[in-house]
């Protein structure tokens, strides 16, 4: 497996550990969407990680998460803690608002977690165990166990 197939498979597992401070509901309309374009790329995802990388970033709820890990997993360790303090307010997407704000807020428990997932799956999680954790029925309920064994 190439470096580039590795940095998508763990920065789309912790997009998809994310998943789990959402509501059952939508953790599963993401399983369902996850679980089918999981099955078409199959077995062959040494080939197709790049389709996967795509499928993230076109994603609305793994995209955020999808794009903060991989800059977490591929800047130095001096540059790590810069730039991701602030995220995105979420936008309403209603006409009668008029021009919207451009709005970050603080969210450094979201911030912690996604950084304590980025460091266990470099460290402590191997590429065998995240394709088994993919592949799973409930992805985003097997990525979270995964990760509380090794924490």
């Amino acid at each position: 497996m190439k470096d580039s197939d590795t940095l998508v498979l763990k920065a789309f597992s912790i997009a998809l550990y994310q998943q789990s401070a959402l509501p059952e509901a939508q953790q599963a309309e993401i399983e369902a969407i996850v679980k089918a374009k999981l099955d078409e790329i199959g077995d062959n995802f040494d080939d197709r990680a790049i389709e996967l990388h795509r499928f993230a970033l076109n994603t609305p709820t793994l995209k955020i998460p999808y794009k903060q890990a991989r800059q977490w997993l591929t800047s130095t360790s001096a540059e790590r803690k810069m730039g991701l303090d602030n995220l995105a307010a979420n936008v309403v997407d209603d006409d009668s608002a008029g021009e919207q704000e451009n709005i970050t807020f603080l969210a450094p428990s979201t911030l912690a977690e996604m950084e304590a997932a980025c460091k266990t799956i470099e460290t402590e999680t191997n590429i065998p165990s995240l394709r088994q954790v993919l592949f799973d029925p409930h992805p985003i309920q097997a990525i979270k166990a995964l990760l509380s064994r090794k924490s």
